[in-house]
């Protein structure tokens, strides 16, 4: 058929416009579904984020009130980056020994990168885990040292 026949036949015209009234309701509808979750999804980072602001002044608190507590947590922090740095040197040492073994084993190659993938990604969240309690930390210890210079 001829675009000019397609034109002129009443059943193209009503196919395409029931078509956009169809795709016009669903796209209606589906926005709608994607305002909801945007909005329940904005909902509960803002309430995370006041909770996570509380439960970092109560741990701010309770560090800085106590030497013994500031002193244990410190070594806490040098014992988490200690952990951190042995567990990058594992993943280099099995990406070395996966890039040595590559030609002769495969499958050892792959499953050792997809260790070290993985393995990776663990030793990052933890280092931004780290990253937030030495901040926790150094904040405990400018509230302990104005606390100190203020009872003097």
């Amino acid at each position: 058929m001829d675009v000019a026949d397609y034109l002129t036949d009443p059943l193209w015209w009503i196919t395409s416009t029931a078509a956009a009234v169809l795709i016009s309701l669903v796209s209606d509808g589906a926005r709608h579904c994607i305002k909801r979750v945007y909005e329940k999804g904005l909902r509960s980072w803002a309430e995370r984020s006041v909770q996570a602001a509380a439960r970092r002044a109560s741990r701010v608190e309770l560090l800085s009130s106590s030497f013994n507590e500031l002193l244990l947590a410190n070594a806490e922090l040098n014992q988490k980056k200690i952990d951190l740095l042995l567990a990058y040197v594992e993943v280099v040492v099995v990406m070395l020994f996966s890039f040595i073994v590559k030609d002769s084993l495969p499958l050892v190659f792959t499953l050792a990168s997809v260790f070290s993938l993985i393995a990776v990604l663990f030793c990052l969240r933890n280092t931004f885990l780290y990253g937030q309690e030495s901040l926790v930390l150094q904040d405990a210890k400018f509230a302990f040292r104005e606390a100190v210079s203020q009872d003097v």
